[in-house]
C-alpha cells in the first residue's frame, strides 16, 4: 500500500519493471538466506505472471522477464543465484478476473516460493 493507502501497481502493463519500492528487503534476504542454509534440500522458486492483455507468447516471455527481474533484486541484496529457480506461467494462472484494470494490475505478479529441490524438475525447461 502506498502512502495513500491504497494498491500500488508491482508491475506496469507490458513491463518487467517494479513500479514499488521493496522496504527491508536485505532483512528478509538475510532471513531466506539463514533458512536456505538450514534446509540444503529447499530452494526458491520464482514464477512471473501477467494478465491476458497482448499476445500469449509474449505474455510467457514477459512472465519471465518480471521473474528474472525479481531475481536479480534478490541476488543484488546478497541471495546466491544457485538457489534461485524462474519460472513463467504469463497470463494462465490469473489470480482475479481480468475484467477492469484494478484486477488486470493485481495479475501482473511474481511468486517467490520455497519448495523441495526434488520439485523443481517439473518447471525444467
Amino acid at each position: 500500500l502506498g502512502k495513500d493507502g491504497k494498491k500500488k501497481d508491482i508491475f506496469e502493463q507490458g513491463k518487467a519493471d517494479f513500479v514499488i519500492e521493496m522496504k527491508g528487503l536485505e532483512i528478509k534476504v538475510e532471513e531466506l538466506k539463514q533458512f536456505l542454509g538450514r534446509h540444503p534440500d529447499k530452494s526458491l522458486l520464482i514464477i512471473g505472471h501477467t494478465c491476458n492483455e497482448g499476445n500469449p507468447i509474449a505474455n510467457l516471455e514477459l512472465g519471465m522477464k518480471r521473474a528474472t527481474a525479481a531475481k536479480d533484486m534478490l541476488t543484488q541484496s546478497g541471495l546466491d543465484e544457485l538457489f534461485v529457480t524462474l519460472h513463467s506461467l504469463g497470463e494462465t494462472m490469473p489470480i482475479v478476473s481480468n475484467d477492469d484494470l484494478i484486477k488486470k494490475s493485481r495479475n501482473r505478479r511474481v511468486e517467490v516460493d520455497i519448495v523441495n529441490n526434488t520439485d523443481l524438475e517439473k518447471f525444467s525447461l
